[in-house]
């Protein structure tokens, strides 16, 4: 697999003109009698994300178009020329002219999408993003009907409902897979990590877990599965990565918090989850606490801080519940409240206390003998406030500690948020 294009406006026309026919969802707001393209997701022989489905959600101000179409109408989109889709006439406001390249590992969650395989993104953002309030959109028999636009957006490009940290804010996003070399499963046991890989081009590609100590190297041979001793268990830290002459083709990194939401990684023995996290104690992406903090107001702004300080930094954290935080002997959380109801009262500390609200993914960890919950917050790409009555207040994460972010820090993170500049 060749390192992906940087490409401009032009290239990147020319990338999809070469396809003959692609997927794309478009969505469209009418302006003054004018179907002006609000978002554009075209998809390269992406079949694993594409529902096959041609699908039209009319609304009086809002479009939401689902169709295979021919690569070079769809180059002429992308450079800014008008171009008709059906009953529509599609214009662009092509202001913003600067492409982004961003390359995905396997089973990686990016803007609502997650793929078995790598993949590459381009996006064109646009350079403000428009507001107006389209008032509550009412379908028919044919598509449904949603409170706001927002909803309305992540229903039909993802399926599945609105998250604030996830704003739809490009022009356009062009994604096209890596299926040369990827990871379909990695298992990690107490002695070994065992990776099963696919692929379509399996030549000369090596297969290497590298570790702070060293790295061991094996040839890949086919799709088959892997495996690595690990005599002294699996370090943290630790990259599982499939390269070929320079050029990495998937990777699982494992940090000190390494699991989380992948689906590709499985634990062949639960319990160990528990020892990795806490090998290296609190730190800037992992915290401890004895209990869930539902009664004292000390307390609960105190595991807010720490919740606003992950959500606000770009490789996110975890929280755990049931573990001491000043010598993390794990004691458990009390068993008088079911775990689902313990879960919710996080989640609802979280949603009624910070802005946005980061996607939290309260999960309980396999202990013999205690309970154990933790909650993983993803990172951001924009700070994360805490309402404190009417004022919002902004931390960030400094070593194991959490303090009040400076002002050149907050906006900082204002500025390196998408769409903002």
């Amino acid at each position: 697999m060749m390192a992906s294009e940087r490409l401009d406006v032009d290239g990147l026309a020319a990338l999809v003109r070469m396809c003959e026919d692609v997927r794309v969802r478009l969505v469209l707001v009418n302006e003054e009698g004018q179907w002006q393209l609000y978002h554009g997701e075209v998809l390269l022989d992406a079949s694993d994300l594409d529902t096959g489905e041609e699908e039209t959600w009319l609304y009086p101000t809002v479009a939401f178009v689902a169709r295979r179409l021919r690569g070079g109408l769809v180059a002429d989109l992308l450079r800014g020329e008008p171009v008709d889709i059906d009953r529509f006439r599609v214009v662009v406001d092509q202001q913003s002219v600067h492409v982004a390249t961003e390359d995905l590992r396997g089973n990686q969650v990016w803007i609502g999408r997650t793929t078995p395989w790598p993949r590459t993104e381009w996006t064109i953002r646009r350079d403000s993003t428009p507001y107006r309030n389209h008032g509550v959109l009412v379908g028919d028999a044919s598509h449904p009907s949603f409170l706001t636009f927002d909803q309305a957006v992540s229903s039909f490009l993802y399926r599945r409902p609105h998250d604030s940290r996830a704003t739809v804010d490009q022009l356009w996003r062009v994604v096209r897979p890596r299926r040369g070399a990827w990871f379909r499963k990695v298992t990690v046991a107490s002695d070994r990590l065992t990776v099963d890989v696919e692929g379509d081009d399996l030549d000369d590609v090596i297969l290497e877990l590298s570790e702070p100590a060293g790295s061991r190297r094996l040839p890949v041979e086919g799709a088959d599965s892997y495996t690595f001793d690990l005599p002294e268990g699996l370090r943290v830290e630790s990259l599982l990565i499939a390269h070929r002459a320079g050029e990495w083709l998937d990777m699982r990194h494992f940090p000190a918090a390494p699991y989380g939401s992948d689906t590709s990684v499985v634990l062949e023995q639960p319990e160990l989850e528990l020892e990795l996290l806490l090998v290296d104690g609190e730190n800037p992406r992992l915290e401890c606490k004895r209990e869930i903090p539902d009664k004292d107001a000390r307390t609960r702004k105190k595991m807010l801080k720490t919740v606003a300080a992950f959500a606000s930094q770009p490789e996110g954290g975890t929280i755990l519940f049931g573990v001491e935080d000043d010598n993390l002997e794990i004691v458990g959380l009390t068993e008088e409240r079911s775990v689902d109801e313990q879960m919710r009262m996080i989640g609802d500390m979280i949603r009624n206390k910070l802005e946005p609200a980061p996607a939290c993914h309260p999960r309980v960890i396999k202990h013999p003998y205690k309970r154990i919950i933790a909650v993983d917050i993803p990172g951001g790409t924009q700070p994360c406030a805490l309402r404190d009555g009417e004022r919002l207040e902004f931390y960030v994460r400094r070593g194991s500690s959490t303090i009040l972010a400076s002002y050149r820090e907050i906006e900082e993170g204002f500025r390196q948020s998408p769409g903002t500049g």
